[in-house]
């Protein structure tokens, strides 16, 4: 377990974790900050300010990422993608360049009613396919990834809590 070498600064946005399976390190993210955090050293390193990149139809706008997940997340795989949820515009986000922050907006998610919170996770197959799976509302849902649609899998029971976070497990 290792600590990191810096305290980051923490605003009242959601903290996101995720793990880069091909870089070997942890992306965490609050407000617009970005950071890459070495699990065995602790080393934090700054990454460029999460921002809509140039052409997007959000470009200008404050990014409001709550929620992020990795594609290809199982083993060593050679390439991966990095997918995000922001609640304002409440729509999936592709992250295209994580270590610059660069965002691309891919396609609303399809709610009526805007959720309390967002929980997101990608499960990946030794065969790279790769299903995203999104709790919100107390329901859970699929999402496309190529076009941002959630589609409506079940409802979460047995808590009266928002769910804040999931860890999806790979296909075994």
């Amino acid at each position: 377990l290792a600590k990191m070498d810096k305290t980051l600064t923490v605003t009242q946005a959601p903290i996101v974790v995720d793990f880069n399976p091909v870089a070997d390190r942890l992306r965490f993210m609050t407000g617009t900050t970005n950071h890459r955090v070495h699990p065995d050293t602790g080393a934090e390193t700054v990454d460029g300010v999460l921002a809509f990149e140039d052409g997007d139809m959000h470009k200008g706008e404050t990014p409001n990422i709550v929620a992020a997940a990795y594609t290809n997340s199982i083993g060593k795989p050679e390439k991966t993608a990095m997918y995000n949820i922001d609640a304002t515009i409440g729509a999936l986000i592709q992250q295209t360049k994580p270590n610059d922050g660069t965002l691309k907006a891919i396609g609303k998610l399809g709610f009526k009613d805007k959720p309390a919170t967002y929980a997101f996770d990608i499960q990946g197959t030794e065969a790279g396919k790769n299903t995203a799976y999104l709790a919100a509302n107390k329901m859970l849902y699929t999402v496309n990834l190529d076009t941002g649609n959630a589609t409506e899998v079940g409802a979460i029971t047995r808590t009266d809590k928002e769910v804040r976070d999931i860890a999806v497990l790979p296909e075994m």
